[in-house]
């Protein structure tokens, strides 16, 4: 079973990476560090770096850092600050994780006050093998507080998140509306590695 997984991902993975695909916005990469270490059995700290680009084409490096509050058994909370190193801006952030079972939910939320730039990520999963893949929804929104109408980026659709110990790929095919470029469907490639 695990073979089959892997060929279906392996050929989904192939078909997002194809340069100029008919009809679909640019694909988009992002790398993303995280280490995180429990302080008590309720509070944590975490630390993420980034590699990422809401457009696709350009280098743009964040950095996180948060305070986690685990405020039940299913749902932690996190207060977060970041800074974009190509634009020098600060970021203000929110994380929310919950876990109950097979399912999980994150959702991320932050503003770059200097310009008013804002991100809205939200993802729901469900475990479908042995932890190893999980699917489920995805969405991902950003753009200009100041000018929303005009700036605004949204797009959502499914996702498969393949785990391989600490390291883990993240692949999601979005319909998404791009200011000038209208909807169409685009990939997103995520690869993630934890050092705890």
């Amino acid at each position: 079973m695990r073979r089959v997984w892997t060929g279906l991902l392996l050929g989904f993975l192939i078909v997002a990476m194809a340069p100029n695909a008919l009809a679909f916005h640019k694909s988009r990469y992002r790398i993303l560090l995280h280490a995180r270490r429990d302080v008590t059995d309720t509070i944590g700290v975490s630390g993420n770096l980034i590699e990422s680009s809401a457009s696709g084409t350009d280098f743009s490096p964040y950095a996180y850092f948060s305070v986690d509050f685990k405020v039940a058994s299913w749902l932690s909370l996190s207060p977060v600050v970041g800074f974009q190193f190509m634009s020098n801006e600060a970021i203000g952030a929110a994380w929310i994780h919950a876990h109950g079972g097979r399912l999980w939910a994150f959702g991320h939320f932050e503003v770059h006050p200097q310009t008013w730039l804002y991100y809205v990520q939200t993802m729901m999963e469900v475990e479908v093998y042995d932890q190893w893949i999980t699917a489920g929804l995805d969405h991902e929104s950003w753009g200009f507080l100041d000018d929303f109408q005009d700036t605004s980026s949204f797009g959502a659709g499914p996702n498969v998140l393949l785990s391989m110990g600490k390291a883990r790929f993240d692949i999601v095919m979005h319909y998404r509306d791009r200011p000038t470029l209208g909807w169409a469907p685009e990939f997103s490639i995520r690869f993630h590695y934890y050092f705890r």
